[in-house]
């Protein structure tokens, strides 16, 4: 695919959509969370059905609904918006936390600002709709795939466990993700 913005995978209900999300400056995350728009917009876009490998279709660009997403996978370490990243650092500890999202088992480092009050009080209180898994896994079935960011609609979550504090590399999260995800090993 083209250099045409961030690549990420998208699950949606019985599909894959392998594209790019053009970002203008923005984090994906601030994409996701934007309240003015209810719509995700890809481009260079491969549609996958779960129960096979095959691409189905190429489209020059799809919109999505934000509300059915399920999970988005970043299959790169490489931050979208590093200045903005740089200027909005804030300290934070990252918790092992566990969800099941829609049919997705998710896992990951949770980066908090504060001390977690119990799961309900994260959920409502310090996530937004789309929240960021880093040093993350999901699975489907039996296939478990690691990426390093992973972005869950809260909307799809139906368990949720928020463990201990894990230590982060002092190189920093980016340097922690350099193995890219193999994105077709996302399909049966």
């Amino acid at each position: 695919m083209p250099n045409n913005g961030k690549p990420i995978t998208v699950a949606i209900s019985g599909h894959w959509l392998l594209g790019c999300v053009p970002l203008f400056g923005s984090r994906l995350q601030e994409t996701l969370n934007d309240s003015s728009t209810d719509f995700l917009t890809l481009i260079n876009v491969e549609v996958h059905p779960l129960s096979n490998r095959g691409c189905i279709t190429l489209l020059p660009e799809v919109t999505i609904s934000k509300a059915k997403v399920r999970i988005i996978a970043v299959p790169t370490s490489q931050h979208e918006a590093p200045e903005k990243r740089w200027n909005n650092r804030t300290s934070k500890e990252a918790f092992r936390t566990f969800a099941i999202a829609s049919n997705y088992r998710v896992s990951g480092d949770l980066h908090l600002p504060s001390k977690p009050n119990g799961p309900p009080f994260i959920l409502v209180e310090q996530l937004k709709k789309f929240f960021a898994l880093t040093d993350a896994s999901f699975s489907l079935g039996k296939k478990q795939l690691h990426v390093p960011l992973l972005l869950v609609n809260k909307d799809v979550v139906s368990c949720f466990h928020v463990g201990e504090p894990v230590q982060v590399e002092s190189a920093g999260v980016a340097d922690s993700f350099e193995a890219s995800a193999q994105l077709d090993a996302l399909l049966p």
